[in-house]
């Protein structure tokens, strides 16, 4: 069940699991936020997603609290609870398990800023994206640790760089690319 409200009583609508569809019957116009308890059999948590009125889902921003391990694809690393997308601006904060872009994952954001104290690593084969609109694509406060493949490609018109070092260290190792594009 989805709710219109934190405290979940006020019911949004109904979700079909089997069909894994949401019959939300009264969305306001414009943006309504929706929250819903979540079990995915190794966490259960409470979770917000953002749906226009149109039913198509928003990407809110994402940070990451490594509470299970430090696999990027599992939900309850993250908070709110949902991998981030290409919509997603991402925060990665010193966390007792840093995250870890496997070989089979290709990883797509808005932009991520990794802060002092913490790392983030893309392993070989596994990709980073950023994709958004905003002036620093990485933003590295901590560490970057490249063996695979990671892009920026920002399309605004005050972009002023893919990767930024602010008391960071970005370490490209054997085999890892850097491929930097600006479309605007």
């Amino acid at each position: 069940e989805w709710f219109n409200d934190s405290g979940l009583s006020d019911k949004a609508g109904d979700y079909n699991q089997p069909n894994n569809l949401f019959s939300p019957p009264n969305l306001a116009a414009g943006t309504n936020t929706l929250y819903f308890t979540v079990n995915d059999g190794t966490c259960t948590y409470n979770t917000s997603i953002e749906v226009s009125s149109s039913g198509a889902i928003t990407s809110p921003d994402r940070t990451w609290n490594g509470s299970v391990s430090s696999d990027w694809n599992d939900v309850c690393n993250w908070t709110p609870a949902y991998v981030p997308t290409a919509a997603s601006v991402v925060t990665i904060p010193d966390a007792a398990n840093d995250p870890v872009i496997d070989g089979s994952t290709a990883a797509v954001v808005n932009s991520v800023v990794v802060e002092q104290g913490a790392t983030l690593t893309v392993q070989t084969n596994g990709s980073l994206s950023t994709e958004g609109a905003v002036q620093v694509g990485i933003l590295v406060e901590g560490t970057l640790v490249n063996s695979g493949l990671i892009q920026t490609d920002q399309m605004a018109t005050n972009y002023s760089s893919g990767i930024e070092l602010q008391g960071g260290l970005l370490s490209n190792q054997a085999g890892g690319i850097i491929e930097i594009e600006n479309s605007k």
